[in-house]
């Protein structure tokens, strides 16, 4: 049976730790979930970041760099 707040009777969060993981969330470049099918076919973050990049045209591995939540582009020269 399930209360009103979604979860049921037997999920019993008394042990867990609030912010476990944050820290380590927010230093990750950029959050992306995939479909569990496009998610069997890639091995890893660089194989995604391979097939991004040939998808868009360039083989450029520096990218645009982000700071905070704007994309900045190094200036050419």
């Amino acid at each position: 049976m399930s209360s009103d707040n979604g979860l049921k009777d037997e999920d019993d969060f008394r042990g867990g730790q609030r912010g476990k993981y944050f820290a380590r969330y927010q230093r990750m470049k950029l959050k992306v979930m995939l479909d569990p099918d496009v998610a069997r076919v890639f091995p890893d973050s660089d194989a995604v970041n391979t097939a991004l990049r040939r998808l868009a045209g360039s083989n450029n591995r520096s990218g645009p760099h982000r700071q905070g939540n704007k994309v900045r582009r190094r200036k050419a020269g």
